[in-house]
């Protein structure tokens, strides 16, 4: 599992279980998934899944990309499809970034609107015993 910021690894080490964790480096989100592409690849992976599932580095789907707008998805499709990548949509989902997410994501949860995220449901259940709260009224199951 790659994360940020790179001094999170103690506090991600209860969820991460077997996973290896390493530090996404530095440089906007596209540079550090670029970077995470090409070093799995280096290490002989034939595909990473990321944002999208790619069995080589193309730089190009990351670079200048508007993070954290409305545009993030149709300009990575476009650029996926110009290099001649094959698209494939899966359902759309959100992210979970913030407390506030959390928050969401836990009340949606534990209402069961959300049952089939079972791992999801486990890493954040650790996440929220370590401490962490996000402000909600929903409880844990």
């Amino acid at each position: 599992m790659y994360y940020s910021p790179d001094n999170a690894a103690q506090e991600l080490s209860a969820i991460a279980g077997a996973m290896t964790l390493r530090p996404q480096g530095t440089g906007d989100l596209g540079r550090r998934m670029g970077a995470i592409v090409a070093a799995l690849g280096a290490e002989g992976f034939a595909h990473v899944v990321l944002l999208l599932a790619v069995d080589a580095p193309h730089a190009e789907l990351f670079a200048s990309i508007p993070w954290s707008t409305h545009l993030v998805y149709e300009t990575t499709v476009s650029r996926a499809r110009s290099a001649g990548l094959t698209v494939c949509e899966l359902p759309g989902w959100y992210d979970a970034d913030t407390a506030d997410d959390l928050a969401r994501l836990r009340l949606e949860y534990s209402s069961g609107t959300s049952a089939h995220i079972p791992h999801t449901w486990k890493a954040l259940k650790i996440f929220l015993r370590k401490g962490a709260r996000p402000s909600t009224n929903a409880t844990l199951k």
